[in-house]
Parts: C-alpha cells; sequence; structure tokens
C-alpha cells in the first residue's frame, strides 16, 4: 500500500554538528556539513598568537593529526602507499616529526596537544587540570569557571611558550 501525505518521511535539513559537541566549541560551515572551529584559529583571530606561533601549532596539528591516523586503508584514500605491511610513508613521517616536535616540548607536550589538535579552550583545559566550579543562575547552570585565578593566563603563556619552542 502507498504511504499518505502524513506517513512519508520528511526531508533532512542540512547536516548538523553533535548537539554535545556543539554545546563545547564553535562550529563552522563547510558547504552541507557543519565542523568544528580549531581553538588555535579563534585563539590567532582573538589576538592571543602571533602568525608564527599559530603557523607552528598548526604544523604540530597537521602532524598530530597525521600520526594518530589509523593505518588501515579505505578505497577512497589517495595518499601515498608504503610498499609493505606497515603504515604508510605519511603517517611513519609524521609520527617522526610528532615525535620530535613532542621533544622539543618536553611537559609542554600536553597542553599542545589538548588546545592544538584536541580542540579544548584554555578554559576547558584549565577546568580539566585545576578542577572548576559551576556559576548557578535561577538553579540552572551558566558557565563553569576554572578554580585559579590566573589559570586561563598561565595556561596562554605556556601555549605561546610551546610554540616558540617548536619555532626553533
Amino acid at each position: 500500500m502507498a504511504r499518505t501525505k502524513h506517513q512519508r518521511k520528511k526531508k533532512a535539513d542540512k547536516a548538523t554538528v553533535n548537539p554535545f559537541r556543539e554545546q563545547h566549541n564553535e562550529t563552522v560551515s563547510a558547504g552541507m556539513a557543519r565542523k568544528v572551529k580549531p581553538s588555535i584559529l579563534i585563539l590567532k583571530e582573538r589576538g592571543d598568537l602571533t602568525q608564527g606561533e599559530f603557523d607552528a601549532l598548526s604544523h604540530y596539528r597537521e602532524q598530530a593529526g597525521l600520526a594518530e591516523k589509523s593505518p588501515v586503508r579505505d578505497s577512497c584514500d589517495f595518499t601515498p602507499r608504503g610498499g609493505g605491511n606497515g603504515p604508510g610513508v605519511t603517517i611513519t613521517s609524521a609520527k617522526i616529526e610528532t615525535d620530535r616536535l613532542n621533544g622539543l616540548l618536553g611537559s609542554l607536550k600536553h597542553i599542545t596537544h589538548a588546545i592544538a589538535v584536541d580542540d579544548m579552550s584554555l578554559t576547558q583545559w584549565s577546568c580539566k587540570q585545576y578542577g572548576g566550579r559551576e556559576r548557578y543562575k535561577g538553579g540552572k547552570v551558566v558557565s563553569i569557571e576554572p578554580k585559579g585565578r590566573l589559570s586561563v593566563q598561565m595556561a596562554r603563556f605556556e601555549l605561546k611558550f610551546a610554540a616558540r619552542r617548536m619555532m626553533v
């Protein structure tokens, strides 16, 4: 039997980001889809990072993203092949470069990876590292703020310092 007008499926709207992800990060349009705006781009637009620092963190982001990529290939993957049973050339060289940069960063690799690759904000990093407290208004949570007064400023300083280490 044919479906009536009321039983027909409605057309799907444009693709949206998971609501949980969207409430934690800013999103931008990418044609039919939406993607998360990188935290380092937000920091650069706000004026917290110079162009050189942004370039260094962007390079780290690209290399770490490639290094974490699965070596299993699909039919749409046109990257250079490794020629053997192991991971491809691009993944191997990205792992080497990421390890070299992590060696330069030392103890700052955790904050750099969280903000540049995982797209955490400075406030989210500070809350994760030092704890946070919730602000209520009318019985609802309005915001979550880090406990330390200067923790966001220290996180910004550490990120800038890490970027300058990688610029060498």
